[in-house]
């Protein structure tokens, strides 16, 4: 009598150790920001020589134009893993630079398929930063918010002068 209850008992704790899923999380701390000038060849693996196509590997890169890898990107460093953060989730970054002392602000919607990293690449590209050959001109204020699908932040960090 005891034997079937402590197996039934057993194999229910073990189906629900192995069912376990990290849960979407409602917040999110951007621990740090690293703002850099990248190229194209600073993304390049041997793997692309094989297959031809881009290998991000554990990184989760969204830029401005996909096409190009020339650019300015910020990385952020999440104190959760993206693949945590809801689907329909988009980070929002506002910047000024002095070749265009307007704000400027892209949307960066995150792709359904994330790694397990706990960074993101931010890159303006393309039109969006035609600055790529000169490595003086960087932003100099920014901030970015980490919006969820219902429009609510999860976390927001901008820079020191972004408040000046």
């Amino acid at each position: 009598m005891i034997r079937p209850l402590l197996i039934g008992l057993l194999t229910s704790l073990l189906v629900a150790c192995s069912t376990t899923s990290q849960r979407e999380v409602s917040t999110a701390v951007i621990k740090e920001i690293l703002p850099r000038n990248m190229t194209e060849e600073q993304f390049v693996r041997i793997q692309e020589y094989r297959t031809g196509t881009e290998y991000t590997g554990n990184r989760l890169i969204v830029r401005t134009d996909p096409k190009e890898r020339d650019g300015f990107y910020f990385v952020l460093i999440l104190d959760t893993k993206v693949r945590r953060l809801p689907q329909g989730t988009v980070i929002q970054g506002e910047f000024y630079s002095k070749a265009a002392p307007r704000k400027q602000r892209y949307d960066f919607p995150l792709p359904a398929d994330r790694p397990k990293s706990k960074s993101i690449f931010l890159g303006l590209t393309g039109e969006a930063w035609p600055y790529s050959a000169d490595k003086d001109v960087v932003p100099s204020a920014w901030r970015f918010q980490i919006i969820g699908p219902n429009g609510e932040i999860f976390g927001e960090k901008a820079s020191y002068l972004w408040d000046q």
